[in-house]
């Protein structure tokens, strides 16, 4: 009996091992019949990373719809980029120039060699209708018409501020003397606004609250801020304030020297003088020599000099019959004796001399040289760096010690204001550079000036002045 249960058992068990078999064969190898019955769950969720419009068609599916997003936006950015980098390639390749971006606005020019502007998606928001165009800042652009009249525009091309200036001064004490189409003069301040009404012939820069102007009788008086003449036009002409006087020439040609009430305080009587600096200044007497006067209008120094330039730091250059230089204090005694073919002021410390070779270096204030004398040409110091010229004829920038710190490889190079100074270009275009040598406004102007207040005033190739900051985009 348990025999015969055995071999049912073992029966059965062989029974059952055989269905599982066959059930796993045709698990491998499915019918074909059978898969278009199958719901392919995975497939649906490939096919929707890949497929746009299948992911659409799945929509109604029991698949959770926060877990979508991630893999759409990738697409969605994916392909904003290529269409952004498509748009950008296309828009290069459109223009015969096309600038950087200033304020989500780019200048270009086209096959007629129009400028207009263009948005980041390359779109024309500006049409090129204009033979010349700057960048955008502060929501407005400089644009030349075909006239050649200069105009600022808005960010939809309207034009909201004619250019009507043909001069243009750097900025004094806030204000900046301007010379309008008929050619009168008259002060702006830093917005732009007519603060002083062009209505003078000439007119110098502010300088302790005062400006120099010539009436229509070529006459030469003093203003204030508010255009108020507060000294009348009597003069043939007149200087600036310094030190609390003016010089003033009289009908005769002979100058002297007015207080800020107009009254004169050093009569008219020398060939030439020169402004008060370090309480003294220069003057020439009819003999065509040299000395220096107090503000009481004593002759201090005696007239024996073939030349002389102002007070600096105490001493001041003068130079004899025989062209030789020498540096003198308020006394009148040299102080530095005669041994160089020229020289200048001295400015934080040191001067620039030139000796028997025609080469320049730097003395103190002994008259000790500092810096060896190997520059073919130097400037005074100023912020602690001065320009000086190579042998090849390019100009870099020193400091105290002597080192070159900017390398030499520019044109020309100026003076440092306010932590800039302008540079030229092999192409005679003028740019500025920080005190690294590092380029902060690019080469396209045709003549720079100095920065101050903030600003410097620029020339373009076309003759029209501009102020820019310090970023070197174009402010008024």
């Amino acid at each position: 009996m348990r025999k015969t249960f055995d071999t049912v058992s073992r029966s059965v068990i062989l029974l059952m091992m055989l269905v599982f078999a066959t059930a796993m064969v045709f698990a491998i190898v499915p019918d074909p019949k059978v898969k278009k019955k199958v719901k392919p769950t995975t497939t649906t969720t490939t096919t929707k990373k890949q497929t746009p419009a299948s992911t659409k068609k799945q929509t109604s599916t029991k698949q959770p719809a926060k877990k979508q997003p991630s893999a759409s936006t990738k697409q969605k950015q994916t392909t904003t980029v290529m269409t952004e980098t498509k748009q950008n390639e296309a828009t290069i390749h459109k223009w015969k120039e096309q600038r950087d971006y200033f304020e989500d606005m780019a200048v270009v020019q086209d096959a007629n060699d129009k400028y207009g502007f263009i948005d980041k998606t390359g779109r024309i928001v500006i049409p090129c209708k204009w033979k010349s165009a700057e960048d955008f800042s502060e929501d407005m652009a400089w644009v030349q018409d075909d006239n050649d009249k200069w105009v600022k525009i808005d960010k939809t091309g309207t034009v909201v501020i004619p250019h009507k200036w043909k001069e243009l001064s750097g900025y004094f004490e806030g204000l900046a003397q301007v010379k309008d189409a008929n050619g009168k003069y008259g002060f702006i301040d830093k917005t732009g606004k007519v603060v002083i009404p062009c209505k003078w012939i000439f007119a110098l820069s502010f300088s302790e609250g005062l400006a120099q102007v010539k009436d229509a009788n070529d006459k030469y008086g003093f203003i204030d801020k508010t255009g108020k003449v507060v000294i009348p036009s009597q003069w043939k002409f007149a200087g600036t304030f310094h030190e609390g006087l003016a010089s003033v020439q009289d009908a005769n040609g002979k100058y002297g020297f007015i207080d800020k009430t107009g009254r004169l305080v050093i009569p008219c009587q020398w060939n030439k003088v020169e402004d008060f600096s370090e309480g003294l200044a220069y003057v020439k007497d009819d003999n065509g020599k040299y000395g220096f006067i107090d503000k009481t209008g004593r002759l201090v120094i005696p007239c024996r000099w073939e030349g002389a330039w102002s007070f600096s730091e105490g001493l001041a250059v003068v130079w004899n019959v025989n062209w030789k230089y020498f540096y003198i204090d308020k006394t009148g005694k040299v102080v530095i004796s005669c041994k160089w073919d020229s020289a200048e002021s001295f400015s934080e410390g040191l001067a620039a001399v030139r000796d028997d070779n025609w080469k320049y270096g730097y003395i103190d204030k002994t008259g000790q040289v500092v810096i060896p004398c190997k520059w073919k040409d130097a400037w005074i110091f100023r912020e602690g760096l001065a320009a000086v010229k190579d042998d090849n004829g390019k100009w870099g920038f020193i400091d105290k010690t002597g080192w070159l710190v900017i390398p030499c490889k520019w044109d020309f190079g100026g003076h440092f204001y306010e932590g800039l100074a302008y540079v030229k270009d092999a192409n005679d275009k003028y740019g500025y550079i920080d005190k690294i040598g590092q380029l902060v406004s690019p080469f396209q102007w045709n003549w720079a000036d100095n920065f101050r207040e903030g600003l410097a005033m620029v020339r373009d190739a076309n003759g029209k002045w501009f102020y820019i900051d310090k970023t070197g985009k174009v402010v008024k």
